[in-house]
């Protein structure tokens, strides 16, 4: 699964060209956002207080 993201991404990040780190700063930074949205949505504990772990 993270290579194929990793593919799926790549071609953004060439977007910019050579001379900026802009596209793979603003890559980093979504890729981090949605990971922790992920941890916050998915590994929620249940109802009853019992934790995921």
């Amino acid at each position: 699964m993270q290579f194929g993201l990793a593919a799926a991404v790549s071609p953004l990040v060439g977007l910019g060209g050579e001379r900026t780190a802009l596209p793979m700063t603003v890559t980093m930074a979504a890729s981090s956002v949605v990971a922790g949205a992920a941890v916050l949505f998915l590994a929620r504990s249940d109802a009853h207080g019992d934790d995921v772990a």
